[in-house]
């Protein structure tokens, strides 16, 4: 009697499992895996914070390469990173480090661009606004930071006289009796919102108005 056709078994060595892929592609899966995408690329990038960037006024038909010869007679132009024109006709400036910042804003508080000078300041500036009204324009500003000093205030920066805001040709130069300075943020509390200035046998009285925490990016 015959033996029945015995159905042979697959060689264990030989046999593919469906379910794994084969060597080429197991090489193609790790160098895909090993090499970054493009996107993770971008991510993996150090993107500069607004706190390292200034921004100042612009000047009507001036190039934006005037601003930045300018800004390179106070700091490196390696230091410069990024630079555009942004929002209410101003100029905004991307600097490489803190250090840098710091140490530009407390060297030097303006730039001369074409024989105009022109205020320079953080994008980003963390600190109440003061607005000095009934300030007569006789009085230095060196008295007044005296005051506000002895008052309580920690002045972070200089004051500022401010324009009377007449546009017209001829006119724009006038200045009103106000003036700007900022301070801490925590430093209104509890402080007078005038102050008296004795200047050339005259008393003053300088009234100050808070503003709320600026950022000049808005």
């Amino acid at each position: 009697m015959s033996e029945p056709n015995r159905i042979q078994s697959p060689d264990k060595k030989n046999m593919t499992d469906p379910n794994k892929p084969s060597t080429n592609t197991q090489h193609i899966l790790t160098q895909s895996t090993n090499t970054p995408s493009f996107a993770s690329k971008v991510f993996s990038e150090q993107l500069p914070k607004r706190e390292l960037a200034i921004v100042f006024n612009t000047i009507e038909n001036i190039p934006q390469i005037e601003y930045l010869i300018a800004l390179s007679k106070l700091i490196s132009p390696k230091d410069i990173t990024y630079a555009s024109r942004v929002s209410n006709g101003r100029f905004c400036v991307y600097l490489s480090n803190k250090n840098t910042i710091d140490n530009l804003l407390d060297n030097h508080q303006n730039i001369t661009v074409n024989n105009q000078i022109i205020n320079i300041r953080r994008l980003i500036n963390p600190a109440k606004k003061l607005i000095l009204s009934n300030v007569c324009p006789t009085i230095p500003n060196s008295i007044i930071e005296s005051s506000l000093n002895y008052a309580g205030f920690t002045l972070v920066s200089p004051i500022i006289k401010l324009r009377a805001g007449f546009n017209i040709e001829g006119f724009t130069h006038i200045m009103r009796f106000k003036r700007q300075i900022f301070v801490k943020p925590d430093d209104f509390e509890n402080k007078p919102t005038s102050i008296i200035i004795n200047h050339e046998d005259i008393a003053y009285r300088i009234f100050i108005n808070d503003d709320t925490v600026t950022c000049f990016h808005c």
